[in-house]
């Protein structure tokens, strides 16, 4: 649950996954730190960090 979130991060995200989806990388991961600021992350190397991390 993302109540937390301020809604200008939120509108961030938004605007940074639609420039995203227009590239179509195959995967984007929604990270949500333990600070509470989001990312999203596109790089395999990245995505598959977290993968293995669990």
């Amino acid at each position: 649950m993302l109540s937390w979130m301020s809604s200008q991060n939120f509108i961030e995200i938004l605007m940074e996954w639609e420039k995203l989806r227009i590239s179509r990388p195959d995967i984007i991961l929604i990270v949500i730190h333990e600070d509470e600021h989001v990312s999203l992350e596109t790089d395999p190397a990245i995505i598959q960090a977290y993968q293995d991390a669990g």
